[in-house]
């Protein structure tokens, strides 16, 4: 998905972004995930459930790092609703990443700006 099939494009994206903070998610089930594609990492669930709701190991779990809002081309999403994933997308959530820090380490009467 990430290079529209092109293996040695999405080589070269994965090693520019694969480690970018925006890249990244919290989850106790990366073996279920890792090879999987985007959508399915999306939503997937676990067959065991918790108080009678199955569980959703994918990114639509409601962690908040899954369900911090980025901007894109003048559209928010989320690494729960994204319809797809690429190089701007990352490089979109990891600035929101970013400030998202910045702005939760800044001390009284500081501005980020």
């Amino acid at each position: 998905m990430i290079a529209g099939g092109n293996v040695n494009v999405a080589a070269d994206v994965q090693q520019r972004s694969a480690h970018l903070l925006g890249n990244l998610t919290l989850s106790g089930y990366n073996s279920d995930l890792a090879r999987a594609p985007f959508e399915k990492k999306q939503k997937l669930a676990k067959d065991r459930s918790f108080l009678g709701h199955k569980i959703n190991i994918g990114y639509q779990n409601r962690l908040s790092l899954n369900s911090l809002d980025f901007s894109s081309k003048g559209q928010t999403f989320s690494l729960a609703t994204v319809p797809t994933w690429n190089e701007e997308l990352i490089g979109a959530r990891t600035n929101a990443l970013v400030e998202t820090v910045i702005d939760a380490n800044l001390l009284p009467g500081e501005s980020a700006h």
